[in-house]
């Protein structure tokens, strides 16, 4: 039977401009794991997707589809849940993140479900990057950014947001290296 994601881990791990960016993302993986970028396997100049593979299985267990557009990437990523990957997988989104992604764009986060964990994970990472000494701004249509300059001004967001109905837009963050205003 055809798995979908054995289909992911051929098309990506058998293409030939796949590189390898474990050294890059800071990533000390082990034997039978390769964490590799491909650029515009899809055809599309403004993406590139990040996988961890898992040569032993012939499986995906980390994907994140990458879209940038004037320097600012959007992502969509997605974790393998089974538990043998877990402890490899562990820092994986972090340092994707922070240490690869962070160091080539400012990212736009939601807090929808696009990205497999929702809001947990948008208010994971805003936490981390204000820990990091990044700068955060909330957007909102037709708005100026409004600077989030500590855990506080981000706790009374989150509030915020936990007390918006669930049908109403998402909210979106920015997260930058430098000052974006």
């Amino acid at each position: 039977m055809y798995d979908r994601n054995q289909g992911l881990y051929q098309a990506i791990g058998g293409a030939e401009r796949a590189i390898d960016i474990s050294a890059d993302a800071g990533c000390v993986l082990p034997p039978g794991y390769r964490l590799l970028r491909i650029d515009d396997r899809d055809g599309h100049q403004d993406s590139y997707e990040i996988a961890l593979l898992n040569d032993l299985e012939n499986s995906v267990v980390y994907y994140n589809k990458v879209t940038v557009k004037a320097d600012t990437a959007t992502q969509n990523t997605w974790r393998c849940p089974a538990a043998q990957h877990a402890a490899v997988i562990e820092n994986i989104t972090d340092k994707v993140f922070f240490d690869y992604l962070l160091q080539r764009h400012s990212i736009v986060l939601s807090d929808d479900q696009e990205t497999g964990e929702g809001y947990h994970y948008w208010q994971r990472q805003l936490s981390h990057a204000l820990m990091r000494g990044l700068k955060i701004y909330e957007y909102r249509s037709g708005e100026q950014l409004q600077g989030i300059e500590d855990q506080v001004a981000l706790s009374e967001l989150v509030d915020r947001v936990w007390s918006t109905p669930k049908n109403s837009s998402s909210t979106l963050a920015l997260i930058c290296k430098k000052s974006c205003t």
